[in-house]
């Protein structure tokens, strides 16, 4: 092996130690270098080491210290949430948030700007590069002090380039967003699908935690599935994986945005139960203009035809879920998005259909969770958490 290859190999070494050992201590809140040593497998003169620069670089902390039956009392170490953090982006056609993620995974500050970027052009990177300028300045954070940039968009991502493969809502096909934010931030920028990034987020930090095998599902605007096997995101051979919202729901049906019939989506999502409503007003002989979603999830519990709306809405739903659990068999599914107000009258179909459809005992014990929608710092959150996956508390292949 030649001195620079060896020089190569050790570094990646030494970076993947201090991943794993960054990984522990989020594991475990405060942990000391003894119990790091015995947790991870390496030497305590390395842990001294590996540690030291880890705090020298802002990323950790000691926080008092731990019991010990005799002798000194070793320091327990901790993330240090006030000196390193992530940015993490929501953009949709007209608005971009952008929130700060401490390592806790905690937001400490946002920004809503209202943004016309139903386009894939520079003056789409320009738009976006300064409103993450401007959140940086208005909270007195250095770029020095950003690890890294997440961005959720939506549609199919290739996440391993940075790249915008398709996005119908945005209007944006094989758009180079990583590379070209990145030239222009002169930082790290990794981008993934909207459900993607909330999964990871579940996954690190939320309810996710405690399971290896789970999918998270995020129903509202679209329908998208985020998958994590044995611990890990999954995202497919091109970072396609997870396009739940279009499984073919209804042979020859509506006309999905992606171009194709009868999409999942199409009947689930807000765009599809709306429509659903209106063909059942119209069948009855009904003349009245098309509802807003507000209205029909607001309709009194006797509207018949709102409440049967709601109701194959939730039919097909459950139905997509059971192919899910037969397809992954998880050990949890957390369901999120806007569509958590959909309610009793949507849900209670769903998972009533989830159980009769679900192969032998798949569903009998299955958690399903229903993930309160915190508006959408949701995606912003997730989007950080992104960057602290992939930068911080995953070790490389």
């Amino acid at each position: 092996m030649q001195p620079d290859t060896i020089l190569t190999a050790n570094k990646s070494l030494r970076d993947n130690n201090l991943h794993r050992l960054l990984n522990l201590i989020r594991l475990n809140g405060e942990i000391s270098r003894p119990t790091l040593s015995t947790a991870s497998g390496l030497s305590p003169a390395t842990v001294l080491a590996l540690t030291n620069k880890l705090s020298e670089r802002g990323l950790i902390i000691e926080k008092g210290t731990a019991n010990a039956l005799r002798g000194r009392r070793p320091a327990l170490l901790a993330l240090n949430p006030a000196d390193s953090y992530a940015i993490g982006l929501m953009i949709r056609e007209y608005e971009t948030v952008g929130s700060i993620i401490n390592l806790h995974g905690s937001i400490i500050a946002s920004l809503h700007w209202n943004l016309n970027l139903a386009e894939q052009s520079e003056h789409t990177i320009v738009c976006i590069g300064k409103l993450v300028e401007e959140l940086i300045s208005q909270n007195q954070v250095t770029c020095e002090n950003i690890i890294g940039i997440g961005c959720a968009v939506s549609g199919y991502v290739d996440s391993q380039n940075g790249i915008c493969v398709d996005s119908w809502q945005l209007g944006w096909h094989n758009f180079a967003l990583g590379p070209l934010l990145s030239e222009y931030l002169h930082m790290p920028v990794l981008v993934s699908s909207n459900v993607s990034c909330i999964s990871c987020y579940e996954n690190l930090f939320g309810r996710g935690q405690t399971y290896q095998n789970f999918l998270t599902v995020a129903l509202g605007r679209g329908l998208g599935l985020g998958i994590v096997l044995n611990g890990e995101m999954y995202s497919g051979s091109t970072g396609g994986a997870g396009e739940f919202g279009h499984t073919v729901a209804v042979v020859d049906g509506r006309r999905c945005e992606c171009g194709n019939r009868g999409c999942l989506e199409e009947y689930v999502a807000h765009r599809g139960i709306i429509a659903t409503y209106s063909e059942l007003l119209q069948a009855g002989g009904f003349s009245q203009s098309e509802p807003t979603l507000e209205q029909l999830l607001q309709s009194p519990p006797d509207d018949q035809m709102a409440s049967l709306a709601l109701r194959k809405a939730g039919r097909l739903f459950g139905a997509g879920l059971a192919n899910i659990v037969n397809l992954f068999n998880p050990e949890c599914i957390i369901i999120t998005g806007e569509g958590i107000e959909y309610g009793e009258r949507f849900f209670d179909p769903t998972l009533q259909m989830l159980q009769e459809q679900a192969f032998s005992r798949l569903a009998s014990s299955l958690p399903i969770i229903l993930e309160p929608w915190s508006g959408y710092e949701s995606w912003t959150r997730g989007a950080g958490a992104l960057v602290l996956s992939q930068l911080l508390f995953t070790p490389a292949k």
